[in-house]
């Protein structure tokens, strides 16, 4: 019997914090409701209230993330995210009513992002499936813009940015035949691909690391290596290898103060890297448990200075 699993929605979740601590997670919302995630959320003495919105029943579980976006122009959000069933759903954000879905051929474990490819004023939908294949869909209707088939799974997030300085939007993602690949974005049409020695879970991140004003991409293989492309062709920047296997996905943010992208993601059993952009030196390693997400950046004790957040088993 396939597992079916709930898409629950909370006007005050959407915008939470998470902290990973010894005793498990620390959710903080609006500072008003306070509790322990573990199987459940538990009240504590802090004032406030969480109620639910709307919940939606996909066909089964969802590992993908949800995006929010505008994409039938109506002035509000509505909620994109895939399911293990294979289907991805545009809901609208007020009430959960289905916009529309969208079928591929296997599960959907990327998330969708949204970005406006074609340079017709509306935002669409990129999202890779098992089925090898990376999908655009129309925001506001779900038909397909284009689809571009890869040699395996798509588990990674595609990312869209102006990789090769054409103005127009480009389409970065990961797939298990070990390619990143670059498409463009009107057409999916293939710009460039990189071959490395393992699969790739992992979603890029795009920046310029390097101060030349072009964009580089980085990325993590399972093989637990981190590679540094050239967005404008595709040919290697730089590979840093770590000793062991696994990889997160990249986050990027200047940690030291020299005006300069460093590259933070987890690698293998034990630490979190942070790596030059320039030169993949690292210049520390933080010591944790496994970790497979992706870091999140910012001034959160408002010192002045960049902190990180990232969640490990």
């Amino acid at each position: 019997m396939k597992k079916t699993q709930n898409f629950v929605f909370s006007l005050l979740l959407i915008s939470f914090l998470m902290f990973w601590f010894n005793f498990g997670s620390f959710l903080s919302l609006n500072n008003s409701y306070r509790g322990y995630l573990n199987d459940k959320l538990h009240k504590s003495d802090y004032t406030g209230s969480i109620s639910l919105l709307w919940n939606y029943t996909t066909g089964d579980a969802i590992h993908s993330s949800a995006a929010l976006g505008d994409v039938d122009n109506d002035g509000k959000l509505e909620v994109i995210i895939g399911s293990d069933d294979g289907t991805i759903y545009a809901m609208n954000g007020e009430n959960g009513t289905l916009l529309w879905n969208y079928s591929t051929g296997n599960i959907v474990v990327s998330s969708p992002a949204l970005g406006d490819i074609n340079n017709d004023g509306n935002l669409d939908i990129i999202i890779g499936s098992f089925d090898r294949n990376l999908y655009a869909l129309n925001g506001e209707s779900g038909t397909l813009l284009w689809n571009y088939t890869t040699g395996s799974w798509i588990e990674s997030s595609p990312v869209i940015s102006d990789v090769n300085n054409d103005s127009k939007l480009d389409v970065l993602f990961g797939s298990h035949d070990s390619n990143i690949y670059a498409l463009n974005g009107e057409n999916g049409t293939l710009l460039w691909s990189y071959l490395t020695n393992d699969i790739i879970k992992s979603s890029p991140a795009v920046g310029d690391f390097d101060g030349d004003s072009r964009l580089e991409v980085a990325i993590g293989s399972e093989d637990g290596k981190v590679h540094a492309i050239n967005g404008e062709d595709g040919s290697e920047a730089w590979i840093y290898c770590s000793t062991d296997r696994g990889s997160s996905s990249p986050a990027l943010a200047d940690v030291d103060f020299d005006n300069k992208l460093e590259v933070l993601i987890g690698l293998g059993q034990r630490y979190l890297h942070i790596l030059d952009g320039e030169d993949q030196i690292v210049p520390k390693l933080f010591e944790s448990y496994k970790t497979r997400t992706c870091p999140a950046i910012g001034d959160v004790d408002n010192d002045g200075k960049i902190d990180f957040i990232t969640i490990s088993s």
